[in-house]
């Protein structure tokens, strides 16, 4: 038994191999590295093969604070650190699948190539219409016919020596000091604030007198108050001949006004009542599928008969149970969908087609993830296969030794890889 420290938590691992690029092998949700002895006999004749006890499983720590996915990540970075491993190519499967791709995510230089087992690929529901990243988007031809607008200047009106002809307009500066709007008491004087007169207010400052917004019935519920006299808000302006005329400017619509009073008093009291949603209340459908014990798990991928029961069912014993609902916390199909089209390594995505717990990619997600990818992402879904295709079937075996290597993955010849339906 090999191990390492990570701050004071114990990372069990065991490592076959003595020379060739170092392969690193990471478990998932049900049993523990155990299962992947059958994977790194096969490969440890030509490279150094690892595989490790992720937080929660096997002989690792059981510190439900280690349990997040930014943990795992945390673990698998510590682990090729103080293994002096700086780059590898990485098997992972469920659980370690999800650490995986997180972890390529941040450390893209630390990861050759990726072969992902399992991973929690769901289908967001927004598929045809959310913009994929990555993806080329040409111009339409609306855009490429669409004329630039070319402003011409207006010309220059001939300068005349002459000014006999032409009007005089005199305006007059503005004062050097403004006048100061009369003071409280006379704001409050209806006889001294008749429309023309010399004091008469304007709206602007008649509304520091209005009462504050917004205020509460006895319901309970917001009720704007508007209790400035209709005489008070006479839109006119002395003109100059002292006549009284309307100004244009001050003319406001006061049911508008109103319903605007109303519209910010509802907006300011929605934006300060508590946000009672939770992470837990949005759409995650890994969560869903992990909802059972470890053990329920296992009974669905094998029966109590099967040898591999057997073999699978010594370890979950010794796993937490939390490491299910913790490691889910915050999981986005979309986010997860689209963090595999920004990885800049090739990645081979395996699926069973009859797993029981992480239901097999559709043909939206297949598309989704391969358009202007595939000579990066190479789906291969496998027939009559469940939970373990390490387990099930002699073809992974087979897919593995072409996955590390064929240096360009687009060039597997496998009869179960995916291939996009022609249109």
């Amino acid at each position: 038994m090999s191990a390492i420290t990570v701050g004071s938590d114990l990372v069990h691992y065991e490592v076959l191999g003595r020379g060739g690029r170092p392969v690193i092998l990471v478990h998932g949700w049900i049993g523990s590295w155990r299962y992947w002895i059958p994977t790194m006999r096969q490969l440890q004749l030509k490279y150094r093969v690892y595989a490790l006890d992720l937080f929660g499983f096997g002989d690792s720590s059981k510190n439900p604070e280690r349990y997040t996915i930014n943990q795992q990540i945390e673990l698998l970075d510590d682990f090729m650190k103080q293994l002096g491993i700086p780059k590898a190519a990485i098997l992972a499967h469920g659980l370690g699948a999800h650490v995986a791709i997180e972890f390529a995510k941040l450390y893209p230089d630390k990861v050759a190539r990726m072969l992902l087992v399992s991973a929690p690929l769901f289908d967001s529901g927004d598929l045809a219409t959310r913009i994929r990243p990555g993806q080329k988007i040409p111009l339409t031809s609306t855009v490429i016919a669409t004329p630039t607008p070319v402003v011409t200047p207006a010309p220059k009106p001939s300068v005349s020596t002459s000014t006999s002809n032409v009007p005089k307009t005199t305006v007059p500066p503005p004062p050097n000091n403004p006048p100061k709007l009369p003071p409280a008491h006379i704001l409050n004087n209806p006889e001294l604030n008749k429309p023309g007169s010399a004091t008469d207010a304007t709206i602007v400052s008649r509304a520091k007198d209005l009462p504050k917004l917004p205020t509460t019935d006895d319901d309970g519920e917001t009720e704007i108050l508007i209790t400035a006299d209709k005489s008070l808000s006479d839109p006119t302006v002395v003109s100059a001949n002292r006549d009284t005329v309307v100004n244009p400017s001050m003319v406001i619509d006061r049911d508008k006004l109103r319903e605007a009073a109303i519209a910010i008093a509802k907006s300011s009291a929605e934006s300060e009542k508590p946000n009672t949603k939770s992470k837990d209340d949005a759409p995650n459908p890994l969560r869903d599928a992990l909802s059972q014990t470890m053990m329920d798990l296992l009974g669905r991928c094998f029966k109590k008969s099967d040898a591999e029961y057997e073999k699978l069912q010594a370890d979950v014993t010794k796993s937490d149970n939390a490491v299910l609902k913790q490691s889910t916390i915050g999981f986005d199909a979309g986010m997860m969908l689209d963090t595999i089209r920004l990885l800049t390594m090739p990645v081979v995505l395996v699926h069973g087609e009859d797993d029981p717990i992480i239901t097999a990619p559709t043909e939206a997600v297949w598309d989704y993830l391969t358009i202007e990818k595939e000579e990066q992402v190479l789906p291969v879904p496998m027939a009559s296969v469940r939970h373990f295709p390490m387990l099930e079937s002699e073809t992974f075996q087979r897919l593995v030794g072409m996955f590390l290597e064929t240096p360009d993955i687009s060039k597997i010849e496998l009869k179960e890889r995916w291939r996009r339906r022609s249109r």
